[in-house]
């Protein structure tokens, strides 16, 4: 953040607006926006090329506004939404160069037409009814609640004042005016009488910095939250321009953010082409519109959770109904001593007792998995679905955002579900079958132990921490969990015996947003967010830590003990005694993202997130590179981890809600649509029969022979 450094070069800028405002009244215009009809001649629209034949509106889509073309109510290429308080609705109609007023009908206004308008991009309003409006001209202009022109400011430049690619824009409880200037990497802040107050986002730790801000949103303290095309990032700042914290997305391209007044956060995402919605700690909830957009940009959300979007692709703004569960803050369970603590253990070895399959991540089972897809069960949750640990029994265990641990048989019939706050993890699974769940959301702070019957064997308090990954339970029984401060960004690795107690705890100044792996000599490995991976010692001492340029996955252990993760450039495979480097492997396109998975023979299988997944050689040298071909011109983006079955099939998931299968020999064997799609973001458990359950959007899925 920095204060204007050239208030006296501004000077006479600032009063040749404050006559301006003067001339036409700004500060009496009255509070509901209902603009007439406009006063300044139309130009001539823009009209692109050719017009995309938009899909019907689908399941979630409530109303669509405007089609193709420059009439009353048609639109070429719309950007930016606003609603006011009656719930009329602003629309940047970009290409015809003006802006379009709806009622909550969608039944058309007015129109605002300004020859000075280039292509207008975004609009905001204020608590008075001015309507703001950015424009590719590199400038923002002013409206009052009738339509008529205000006044006008900016141009292209790096200087104060001036902006590059100008985006978003929004106006505080005061009337200050905040737009996102992108190509400066940066916020301004303006007031309409006396200037630019003050800009942030373009200097400080590496953690502040803007990376080619998009869209901008206040929640209702005014905290102020700006999108980061360039990053994936969602950052939030202080009214003041204080950097707070970041919230990594996964999201591929970052456009427009609305702020719910529960502090939900809803983002366009001009990649994957749908709508993300997060919960206030940066929790993915869910995605809407599938299958509805083709290049949303602007997104607004009323009182009643309805979602607008501006869809340039298709011309139009599509309305979208809210999920028909939100997420709320869970109630804690009473946690006394089980009335079923006699409890005889499972019986047998758990196929795949906890995230990758074992304490090594290593992603890999005996067992066959199905030669065809045939989706055996599905079953719903209100929100995200994670995938599932699953026990000697064949129980199916697994968590999601909609704040319950659920178990399922092997026919996808509920057994229980405890509700225990927001799971984000995959449980773990003792020898004697006991499930241990540690909690994302902040209201619960609490890690669990429950009995195969689902009554709760003990609790652990984290003290203002969650668990945002997956726990581990070492040979001894030793649970392993690690645990984020969202407060204070900081960490803990926290070691529990079989009755809950604990045994040490290792304080890290980062978040530990991934699952601890557990070498064969009883080494603990972590990765954070600060960069730095650490090994710990049986007695929780630090045994070495380093700095890995960045830290983007799980850590898998090999029998050896050699060390794999991803970095986000690359993949690395370390030397357990002191965490050197043996090998690095960069995808030839997309991130290195996903935990490595480890085969039987030494090979290593790794996903890029674009469309491409590797068999590596044990020095890191490429076995093969399956490609994943795109149909109908739909992407491919591996989002999960590779599973390997006792064939050395790989299975990986996509962001698209695919589901592909790979030969030995990096072959296709099959590829699988899941019927209601949604994003893989873990890796298929295999069960002892070779059923593959997968947790993708708010379903689990089992996948067996066809």
């Amino acid at each position: 953040m920095r204060t204007s450094m050239n208030r006296q070069l501004c000077l006479l800028a600032v009063t040749i607006i404050a006559l301006l405002i003067a001339a036409c009244g700004g500060g009496a215009v009255g509070g509901t926006a209902t603009p007439s009809a406009p006063l300044l001649p139309t130009p001539e629209p823009v009209v692109s090329e050719t017009a995309v034949a938009a899909p019907l509106p689908g399941e979630g889509v409530a109303m669509v506004i405007g089609q193709h073309g420059s009439e009353e109510g048609e639109f070429v290429s719309p950007q930016g939404l606003a609603l006011d308080a009656q719930g009329n609705l602003y629309v940047a109609d970009t290409g015809n160069r003006r802006i379009q007023v709806f009622d909550p009908q969608g039944g058309f206004l007015t129109a605002i037409a300004d020859a000075r308008f280039a292509g207008p991009r975004y609009v905001a309003l204020d608590e008075v009814g001015r309507i703001y409006v950015s424009d590719s001209s590199e400038r923002v202009h002013v409206f009052n609640g009738r339509g008529d022109p205000l006044q006008s400011f900016g141009q292209a430049g790096p200087l104060p004042s001036q902006f590059s690619e100008i985006a978003g824009l929004v106006v505080d409880a005061i009337g200050d005016l905040l737009v996102a200037d992108s190509g400066n990497g940066r916020v301004q802040k303006f007031s309409l009488l006396s200037g630019l107050l003050l800009t942030f986002g373009d200097q400080g730790e590496q953690a502040e910095l803007l990376g080619r801000p998009e869209g901008i949103a206040l929640d209702g303290e005014g905290n102020v939250y700006v999108t980061g095309a360039e990053n994936g990032r969602i950052q939030k700042y202080a009214p003041g321009g204080t950097y707070l914290r970041s919230f990594a997305t996964g999201v591929g391209e970052l456009r427009d953010i609305a702020v719910d007044g529960q502090g939900y956060m809803y983002v366009s995402d001009g990649d994957a082409a749908l709508i993300h919605i997060f919960d206030a700690q940066g929790q993915p909830l869910m995605q809407v519109g599938q299958g509805q957009l083709s290049d949303p940009w602007g997104i607004a959300v009323d009182g009643n959770g309805r979602m607008f979007v501006a869809d340039a692709g298709y011309h139009r703004v599509v309305v979208l109904t809210p999920p028909t569960e939100v997420p709320t803050a869970v109630p804690l369970p009473t946690v006394e001593v089980s009335p079923t603590a006699t409890l005889s253990p499972v019986e047998g070895v758990a196929p795949w007792p906890m995230y990758g399959g074992d304490a090594q991540h290593t992603g890999w089972s005996p067992a066959e998995g199905p030669t065809g897809p045939n989706v055996k069960w599905m079953f719903r949750v209100g929100l995200l679905a994670n995938s599932p640990a699953v026990g000697a029994d064949g129980g199916v265990y697994f968590g999601s955002l909609d704040g319950n641990l659920y178990a399922l048989d092997t026919e996808g019939v509920e057994l229980w579900r405890a509700s225990l706050g927001q799971v984000s993890g995959v449980p773990a699974l003792s020898a004697a079958g006991t499930i241990h769940v540690g909690a994302a959301s902040p209201v619960e702070e609490m890690f669990y132990a429950l009995y195969w019957d689902g009554s709760v064997a003990w609790s652990y308090h984290l003290e203002s921490h969650i668990v945002e990954s997956s726990p581990i339970v070492g040979p001894d029984q030793t649970v392993y969990l690690a645990a984020s401060n969202p407060q204070t960004g900081g960490g803990s690795v926290v070691a529990l015996d079989s009755d809950g107690n604990e045994r040490w705890r290792y304080d890290v100044g980062s978040r530990l947003p991934f699952s601890p792996a557990l070498g064969p000599d009883g080494t603990l490995y972590v990765g954070a967010r600060n960069g730095n991976l650490y090994a710990l010692n049986l007695d929780g001492s630090i045994l070495w830590q380093i700095p890995v340029g960045g830290v983007s996955s799980s850590v898998t252990v090999r029998a050896d003990g050699t060390i794999y993760l991803g970095t986000g450039a690359s993949y690395q495979a370390l030397n357990a005694a002191d965490g050197s480097q043996l090998w690095t492997f960069s995808p030839v396109d997309g991130q290195a993202d996903s935990t490595p998975s480890l085969g039987p023979g030494g090979r290593i299988y790794v996903t890029s997130n674009s469309n491409e997944l590797y068999a590596l050689n044990p020095d890191g040298t490429v076995a093969w590179t399956f490609t994943a071909e795109v149909e109908e011109e739909k992407e491919v983006h591996f989002s999960s981890p590779a599973t390997i079955d006792g064939s050395l099939v790989v299975y990986a998931g996509t962001r698209e809600g695919e589901l592909f299968a790979v030969n030995p020999d990096g072959s296709l064997r099959w590829r699988f649509h899941l019927p209601e799609g949604g994003m893989v973001l873990v890796g298929s458990a295999i069960g002892a029969d070779g059923t593959l359950y997968v947790g993708a959007g708010s379903n689990l899925y089992a996948i067996a022979e066809s």
